[in-house]
């Protein structure tokens, strides 16, 4: 009978061994884990190194899921890749006569001019890389990026989707015809 009971205190033992290792590696896990998830970033083009951009700006996501430590504007880099895809949106801006053409003039003489946004041409459809660099010189450019991975103490991250917004002066404008 005592061959029994020791035989039971040596299951107790190893289901107490077991135990204890599964919640110390659930603890270990749990507090080792990265808790800021992090997946966007926005902001406007610093440089652009072959396939390395680095912007300055914000990461991007619900304000309880950004520490505060994080919310300041920043430069940030990352990589394309083969798999990284890219969409462009071209805005092209009223001239400053046709806004102040639309406009009213004040008791001072003042011209104060509008534009509205539903007036404006806009042009969507894919960008590339190339397009990204070569657009640079066209206008004020807002780039968001977005990863597979967490972007938090990242050291390399490739990029997996590359949004720009391009704000085109109206000396660019495509002619009606084009936007057709």
């Amino acid at each position: 009978m005592e061959g029994s009971s020791d035989h039971r205190d040596l299951v107790k033992y190893l289901i107490l061994i077991i135990l204890v290792l599964g919640v110390g590696y659930f603890l270990f896990s749990y507090f080792n884990k990265s808790q800021t998830e992090i997946y966007k970033f926005s902001g406007e083009i610093v440089s652009i190194e072959g396939n390395s951009i680095t912007l300055y700006g914000v990461f991007v996501g619900p304000i309880e899921t950004i520490p505060e430590r994080l919310s300041e504007p920043r430069n940030f880099s990352f990589e394309v890749g083969e798999s990284t895809t890219f969409k462009k949106l071209e805005t092209f801006m009223p001239s400053w006569e046709s806004i102040n053409a639309a406009g009213t003039v004040t008791e001072s003489g003042a011209i104060i001019g509008s534009y509205s946004s539903n007036d404006l041409v806009n042009l969507e459809g894919e960008g590339s890389l190339e397009d990204l660099v070569a657009s640079i010189e066209r206008g004020a450019i807002s780039v968001e990026v977005e990863f597979d991975s967490s972007i938090h103490n990242s050291s390399s991250e490739v990029a997996s989707h590359v949004s720009y917004h391009i704000l085109v002066s109206s000396d660019l404008a495509p002619s009606s015809d084009q936007t057709q």
